[in-house]
């Protein structure tokens, strides 16, 4: 049972010798007040007490917890035994006792660890803001120790000032970091495992309550809160200090994280004289606005001192934030790119029904922002030709330095969401491809790879074709040779977004958009080579290169600009330029040289898709005119106008024309609202009927509207797609027969994507 009465608590830790099992406890002193009673550090779910035992000459804080933890005594065993593996510095010896205190008749556990006297890091940093060396080494500190934490693959998890000490060193004047209060650490035997508690919120990612982010990246946030106000203390002084600081903060508070663009702090310290703390403000900015995978390594971004540089689309977002006072966020628009992929896929079945299933590469370093690319990777996945359904693969490119993992299983040794959610939307292979792979793959391993490399790439192609190009067609599952006559088709995905600025595999120089530029263009020469016969290259293959980020579309330069699918003989005749690469090979003889390889390069690491090649541009320019008809009506009784006014924004923001009377007869100002009602349903070649209740779905005039698209459709006037949206707790069963004959789907996670495969524009 939980104990919340610290009395209770008070009461046994006066009486040592007669409540506590440890045995230099019970010959210890506990620190009193003025008044002679026990001095409590109250911390979280927990009482802290000083017990100075005079047998040892130690001291000791004695934890008392105020609610079972599932579990505890196994994590802390856990955590001592890995700490103790690693000899880290920066951890102080500790034991859980269990039984520990006998509290009100009852043995309670509690965690024994040594004491620390120094400085707390705000107590230290108030002390040093006049001296900036000293307080430059603390910048320094805070590097190493971030360093350190990520190669040792631990987190502290609470990372801030109240839990971080200095101690004098073994020399005069030299100081120890040393981290207290161990309870959310995580270390490598605890992966898999909830976190106990989320850390203080003034050091934590804003989403981190949300994301439940619980891994050896939990502390990155933490390390750039510390090292942007050092940073900044360092320019901004005591004044800056005096004017920000509290007890329970530094100088940034929770809603200085929340909404940085908001801040008065953020905006002064954005304009700080000293270019090295305006970049870590940025970093730090555009991390707070990211998502909690995207944070970068501190020890990647602070190189020697000297703080990574923001690129000029960073600089220009934060520039943009403070002079609207609101933040625009910079998009990865993943869901619509699988969208065009699909849509690319389809047109070239709809050419090659008999061939073999196109395969979609997706190389991606972010999040989508624009919907659940889960519901959008498995209308792609449905896509099939008459020899099988198309194939997903997703390529992660990670800021962490793993090993590159590919073709697995499960998702039971990836870490983070976002890399568990590209391997749950990657294809399964199928059993020809396994079959006929150069190297062992597992019987349920799927198309997915971390930070993979060229080899790893390469690995990809080699899969299920002999050395001709052709499918092996005596492996059970295809049929189809590939050949100029029954040609395939390979999309490329590649991650434009920001978040492909972030640093990769341990070098700083080296970002995750370069390992995704070398990705796309060996996978280029790959097929190009695949498909020579001499000096020709036949067309065996079809091509899509498309880009992602703010805009959506094909993204080769040069005499491929804005092509959205070509032969593979034009992609080997128009590379944007050839360069020479120096490479290690074996020499014979046991040793290494070098030789130089020529090697053609067709997409330039940062490149992004031009606005005037955005796929919303594009099909604006095939679009009628913004005055002429929709394409999709969007019926709903006045009731649920609401819900009918989220789907048409949704769709209307993935440029698809809609029509729904609420808003779209206030825009066009129509004074005969049924004259304009009849020319949209008679011009619309999809409908979208959302309701919450049998009696709004049944009201005469929508029933008027969806009665007559009914009827269209069965006299073959409308060829296109009736949807019908249930909201809250509008049940199927209770739809008219006409409405439940087509498609219904439930308001809720997915939907809109699930509403957009249906009137999307491959559905026209």
């Amino acid at each position: 049972m939980a104990i919340t009465d610290f009395g209770d608590y008070h009461e046994a830790i006066e009486n040592l010798r007669l409540n506590v099992s440890d045995e230099e406890l019970r010959g210890g002193e506990v620190e009193v007040g003025p008044m002679g009673l026990p001095n409590c550090y109250s911390g979280n779910f927990a009482y802290v007490y000083k017990v100075h035992c005079p047998a040892t000459e130690c001291t000791w804080a004695v934890k008392c917890f105020t609610r079972d933890v599932p579990g505890l005594r196994d994590r802390y065993r856990e955590i001592a035994s890995y700490l103790e593996r690693v000899e880290l510095p920066y951890f102080v010896d500790f034991r859980y006792v269990e039984p520990g205190i006998r509290v009100a008749g009852e043995w309670r556990p509690f965690l024994k660890m040594r004491w620390v006297e120094g400085w707390r890091l705000d107590r230290l940093i108030a002390k040093l803001l006049d001296q900036p060396k000293k307080l430059g080494r603390l910048l320094e500190f805070w590097v190493r120790l971030a360093g350190r934490l990520r190669r040792a693959g631990i987190a502290h998890g609470d990372l801030q000032h109240q839990h971080v000490f200095f101690t004098p060193g073994t020399q005069s004047g030299q100081l120890s970091l040393k981290l207290i209060d161990y309870d959310g650490m995580y270390v490598p035997g605890l992966a898999g495992s909830p976190p106990t508690q989320v850390g203080h919120a003034a050091f934590q990612h804003p989403q981190s309550q949300i994301s439940g982010a619980y891994g050896p990246e939990a502390d990155r946030f933490s390390h750039l809160v510390v090292y942007c106000t050092l940073r900044c203390l360092l320019t901004g002084g005591r004044e800056l200090w005096e004017r920000y600081y509290n007890e329970d903060t530094l100088l940034m508070a929770p809603q200085d994280l929340a909404a940085p663009e908001q801040s008065p702090l953020f905006r002064e310290l954005w304009r700080s004289p000293d270019a090295g703390a305006g970049r870590i403000v940025g970093h730090l900015i555009l991390a707070a606005k990211g998502t909690p995978g995207d944070v970068p390594d501190l020890d990647h971004l602070v190189i020697n001192s000297d703080v990574q540089p923001l690129s000029n689309v960073q600089q220009q977002q934060v520039d943009r934030a403070f002079s609207r006072g609101q933040w625009v966020k910079a998009e990865t628009r993943m869901c619509e790119a699988l969208l065009l992929a699909r849509e690319v896929v389809t047109d070239f079945i709809a050419l090659y029904p008999r061939c073999f299933p196109p395969i979609v590469f997706n190389v991606s370093g972010g999040g989508a922002t624009d919907g659940d690319p889960e519901i959008v990777a498995a209308g792609l996945r449905d896509v099939a030709t008459e020899d099988g359904n198309a194939l997903l693969f997703n390529i992660y490119i990670c800021a962490e330095d793993n090993e590159a993992m590919k073709f697995l299983g499960s998702d039971g040794r990836l870490n983070g969401q976002l890399a568990r959610q590209l391997f749950r939307m990657s294809s399964r292979l199928p059993p020809t491809m396994i079959a006929n792979a150069n190297f062992p793959i597992a019987s349920d391993a799927k198309g997915f790879a971390v930070n993979a490399n060229l080899a790893s790439v390469i690995h990809f192609l080699e899969i299920g074709t002999s050395r001709g190009g052709h499918l092996a067609v005596d492996a059970p599952g295809y049929s189809t040779n590939i050949s100029v006559l029954d040609p395939t088709c390979f999309v490329l995905l590649i991650d434009q977004s920001e978040a492909m600025n972030t640093s990769v595999g341990g070098l700083a120089s080296r970002k995750k958009a370069d390992a995704a530029a070398d990705a796309i263009n060996c996978l280029l020469h790959a097929l190009v080579h695949r498909t020579a016969k001499g000096a020709d290259v036949l067309d065996r293959y079809y091509i899509a290169v498309i880009g992602y980020g703010d805009h959506v579309g094909p993204t080769l330069g040069g005499e491929l600009a804005a092509e959205l699918l070509v032969p593979v003989s034009q992609i080997a005749k128009h590379p944007l330029r050839i360069e020479a690469r120096t490479q290690v090979v074996a020499d014979g003889a046991g040793g290494t040289m070098e030789q130089i390889v020529h090697f053609p390069i067709w997409l330039e690491p940062g490149s992004r898709v031009q606005p005037e090649h955005d796929r919303r541009a594009a099909s604006s320019m095939q679009q009628p005119a913004e005055d002429a008809p929709p394409l999709v009506f969007i019926s709903a009784k006045s009731e649920d106008y609401p819900h009918a006014q989220r789907y048409y924004e949704y769709l209307t923001s993935r440029g698809v024309r809609a029509f729904l009377g609420a808003v779209s007869l206030a825009e066009i100002g129509s004074a005969d609202y049924r004259e304009a009602i009849d020319s949209a349903l008679d011009a619309a070649k999809h409908m979208v009927v959302v309701t919450s209740s049998p009696e709004n779905v049944r009201s005469s005039w929508v029933t008027a509207e969806w009665g007559l698209f009914v009827n269209e459709k069965r006299s073959d006037r409308k060829t296109g797609n009736l949807v019908t949206v249930v909201v809250g707790d509008m049940r199927i069963a209770d739809l008219p027969p006409s409405l439940r004959y087509y498609e219904v789907i439930p308001d809720g996670p997915g939907s809109y994507e699930k509403v957009l495969s249906y009137v999307g524009r491959w559905s026209r």
